[in-house]
């Protein structure tokens, strides 16, 4: 079903780095629900053909997550999933360069 009506905004994104599903999973245990991948192809590890086409290298494009804010999103949620977002990039970061 196809709603033309939905008030939605989705956002993709990638980091160098850091792998989507293991920014998925550490989202996840905060509360949050994202993907990574397209949303056709979520049980595919493969990256996603579109941003292929759009020139994006094969392991950032293996890297990019996928989230979806809605018309019911409130200012809060917003905040609040943006400093999750930055504290577990930096965690999974300093963890990065403590595994080089």
């Amino acid at each position: 079903m196809v709603v033309h009506d939905a008030y939605r905004i989705p956002v993709f994104f990638a980091l160098e780095g850091i792998e989507g599903e293991t920014l998925v999973t550490a989202l996840d245990r905060k509360g949050f629900a994202v993907a990574s991948g397209s949303a056709c192809s979520s049980d595919s590890t493969e990256p996603s053909h579109v941003l292929l086409a759009m020139g994006v290298a094969p392991d950032l494009a293996r890297g990019a997550v996928r989230v979806s804010f809605g018309a019911h999103n409130t200012l809060l949620q917003v905040t609040d999933f943006l400093t999750t977002l930055k504290n577990e990039i930096l965690r999974l970061k300093q963890l990065t360069s403590i595994a080089a």
